[in-house]
């Protein structure tokens, strides 16, 4: 069976605006959900599924643009 997974890009991490965004949103969400009751593991896993959830459309949106 063939699962199509998803892989972070170093071009990604190494684009200066993507990485504003991503400290930005990382920022918010702490801000908002670090209450003092919930472990840094679950934080951890949080934070990693909101980042694939914002790096995924950044992503696909680069290769358009470079196909272009």
């Amino acid at each position: 069976n063939y699962t199509n997974t998803w892989k972070l890009s170093n071009m990604l991490l190494n684009a200066q605006w993507v990485n504003e965004k991503v400290k930005k949103k990382i920022k918010n969400f702490l801000e908002t959900n670090d209450n003092g009751n919930i472990t840094y593991q679950n934080l951890w896993y949080i934070v990693k599924a909101l980042l694939k959830g914002k790096f995924i459309p950044i992503s696909t949106y680069r290769k358009k643009k470079l196909h272009k």
